[in-house]
């Protein structure tokens, strides 16, 4: 068993690393759990943890077979066999404020909820669900996507649910 943590005291330090700039979302943590069995290794658990002034986000996941994941090549044949199944949570308060941080305006005062669960099954990648909330102070929105093969795009399930109070 190997267990791997990691911090960050502000993702724009990344861009150091991947001579790319990335924009300062806040802390980052990494906590990772790896574990060998039979022929191959498993990424037991795996959470990536975001903590900033506008927001908060958390990927957990694990990998059956590190191997097969690894050897899995561009068209991803056999996808299902590593085991993947990872879940993402993520919250705003203000949408506008982390906008911003990415050069982009948006107006609105309104909070943003995410979650979403990703799996391998039946030679794809699944969606299993994406839940979207939107609250703000004119528009309030629920989104729910389902999609049955991210790789195709086929097997697409949308509910949209959106109030506007005023144009």
């Amino acid at each position: 068993v190997v267990s791997l943590s990691a911090n960050l005291d502000d993702t724009a330090r990344i861009g150091k690393y991947t001579q790319q700039e990335f924009p300062s979302l806040g802390k980052l943590n990494l906590v990772s759990v790896f574990k060998s069995k039979d022929e191959s290794y498993v990424l037991e658990s795996a959470t990536i943890a975001l903590d900033g002034d506008y927001i908060t986000a958390e990927l957990n996941g694990v990998i059956d077979d590190l191997l097969v994941f690894a050897d899995l090549g561009d068209e991803l044949a056999g996808i299902d066999k590593a085991g993947v199944d990872i879940a993402l949570t993520a919250n705003t308060d203000s949408l506008s404020e982390l906008s911003g941080v990415f050069d982009i305006e948006i107006p609105v005062q309104s909070s943003l909820d995410i979650t979403a669960q990703l799996i391998t099954t039946n030679g794809t990648v699944e969606l299993q669900n994406l839940d979207a909330n939107l609250d703000g102070e004119h528009l309030d929105a629920t989104i729910k996507v389902k999609l049955k093969n991210l790789i195709t795009l086929a097997g697409l399930e949308a509910d949209i649910d959106a109030e506007l109070d005023t144009l």
